[in-house]
């Protein structure tokens, strides 16, 4: 993997969960990945950030919406007003 995880979780990220996602997901694995990637991305070490993003996503089935701040495991892959999958450029 190349990385340390930098937060085990007692905090750590300010995103939220989907209100409409009901999908199971082990969230406290998904909020220590999410403290690391967001811990990352305040340090512009983008490509670890990606890493963790594709992580979530593969291992988890989470996608995450920088905008707006919220991540979601629901199979459907988000709503359609959603763009893009959560990196940099959104």
């Amino acid at each position: 993997r190349g990385r340390e995880p930098f937060n085990s979780y007692g905090g750590g990220h300010d995103y939220v969960r989907d209100a409409s996602d009901t999908t199971p997901v082990d969230v406290d694995a998904v909020n220590r990945l999410m403290a690391d990637r967001l811990h990352y991305r305040k340090k512009r070490m983008f490509d670890l950030a990606d890493g963790i993003r594709d992580e979530l996503l593969s291992a988890h089935g989470v996608t995450v919406w920088d905008r707006e701040r919220t991540w979601s495991a629901d199979s459907r892959g988000g709503r359609p007003d959603r763009r893009g999958r959560g990196g940099r450029g959104d």
